[in-house]
């Protein structure tokens, strides 16, 4: 993919610095129990939506949490080199003063904390900013001509790239992309449309996935600079992909190398949510179905909603798992030989349910992120995952865990 950045990449934002607390760590054979994550200030409901790693250690999660006033307020929280998950901490007000905001999406492209870009919305205006957590600038914020409200979900490589979606006056709903402050355009899909998960770099640009009109999409484009500097976006040919309908969901999309997968779910009317992956060996330019593991014993539901890859040797889903009337967290690694030098060398997958932590009667997991440990035949891939639980109390929770490592 060719990328010229338009112009400056984010303002600055004014969040707070967490507080680390200790985090679990385990390897991939094990299980891992996700624990709630301690909040300040405290709040009533707060959920983990998105994460991002730039490096093995350096992780940031985002989400929303209700404050004292009864408002969104855009929250995160951290793991950092100590292999540590943080506080989940409210924002601070930004200086133009919004009474809502919530973040959904989070891209970190280099080592330490403050290299991260956050995407979300602002009262009624989707929102990009640069997470320095210090400084008290209003984020920049972007609609299409006609926006009435605006929303940005999802952040991909290139750190500049955004989409999300725009309701217009008519009340229709569409999924837009957005580079830079410069470059705008609609997905070409049948409204309304949404977008769920983009990921640049596969099939030579970047390939975003969503709905449209109640069935699943995958479309790519390209961005080349015009004349004047400006963001150019190119709709080409769509991928193949097996047929899908509205029964279909598709969360998250993950490449490493010639590899790709995307993961979600289908719904079975009157028996509930099945697992549903599609897999991709030529950079996202075909897609076919796989199976990446069997139903746990006894579970009744499973869900994929989230997916990465440390490299094309190792991935990781990440979602629910439904048993006995209880929702609890469901991963699955993907695991090839590290020997095998092709670009998309064959692998298992392992899925197993996961364990809550105290307090949490339930929970599922949202968004994952890997990094690389090492390389040649000794590398291995760290991980971390985030979500959302109900307490046993009723509240709504963040819950994760991070540096959960395993090799091939």
């Amino acid at each position: 993919m060719r990328y010229v950045s338009p112009g400056p990449r984010w303002l600055r934002s004014c969040l707070l610095t967490a507080a680390l607390v200790p985090a679990l760590a385990a390897t991939a054979s094990a299980a891992v129990t996700y624990p709630t994550l301690t909040q300040s200030p405290s709040s009533t409901n707060a959920t983990l939506d998105a994460v991002s790693c730039a490096s093995t250690r350096d992780c940031m999660a985002v989400g929303t949490s209700i404050n004292a006033s009864g408002n969104e307020v855009t929250a995160r929280a951290q793991a950092a080199p100590s292999a540590t998950f943080g506080t989940y901490t409210a924002a601070g007000v930004y200086s133009g003063s919004p009474t809502r905001s919530s973040a959904a999406g989070v891209y970190c492209w280099a080592a330490g904390l403050t290299n991260c870009n956050v995407a979300g919305w602002s009262n009624i205006t989707g929102f990009t900013q640069r997470s320095s957590w210090s400084s008290a600038v209003s984020p920049s914020q972007w609609a299409p001509a006609g926006a009435v409200t605006s929303r940005l979900r999802v952040l991909a490589d290139g750190a500049t790239i955004a989409a999300g979606e725009y309701t217009d006056s008519s009340s229709v709903t569409r999924a837009y992309v957005l580079v830079g402050s410069t470059g705008l355009s609609a997905v070409p899909v049948t409204a309304p449309s949404s977008v769920s998960s983009m990921k640049c770099g596969a099939n030579g640009g970047c390939t975003v996935i969503g709905s449209s009109n109640g069935v699943p999409y995958v479309k790519t484009f390209t961005i080349t600079a015009g004349p004047f500097g400006e963001a150019i976006i190119t709709w080409v040919t769509a991928p193949s992909v097996p047929a899908m309908g509205s029964l279909h969901t598709l969360k998250s999309i993950t490449c490493a190398d010639a590899r790709c997968f995307i993961a979600g779910y289908f719904t079975v009317p009157g028996s509930g949510k099945r697992p549903f992956l599609l897999e991709s060996t030529n950079q996202g330019t075909t897609w076919s179905t796989v199976t990446a593991s069997a139903m746990p014993a006894g579970a009744t539901q499973v869900a994929y909603n989230g997916v990465s890859c440390a490299n094309k040797y190792q991935c990781r889903i990440v979602g629910e798992v439904v048993s006995g009337g209880v929702t609890s967290p469901y991963t699955a690694t993907f695991s090839a030989p590290l020997s095998d030098p092709s670009a998309a060398p064959a692998g298992t997958w392992t899925g197993q349910a996961q364990a809550k932590g105290t307090g949490v009667a339930s929970a599922a997991l949202n968004a994952t992120s890997c990094a690389t440990v090492g390389s040649g035949l000794t590398r291995t891939a760290r991980c971390a995952d985030v979500g959302t639980g109900t307490s046993t109390t009723g509240a709504t929770i963040p819950v994760g865990a991070a540096d959960i490592l395993w090799t091939s």
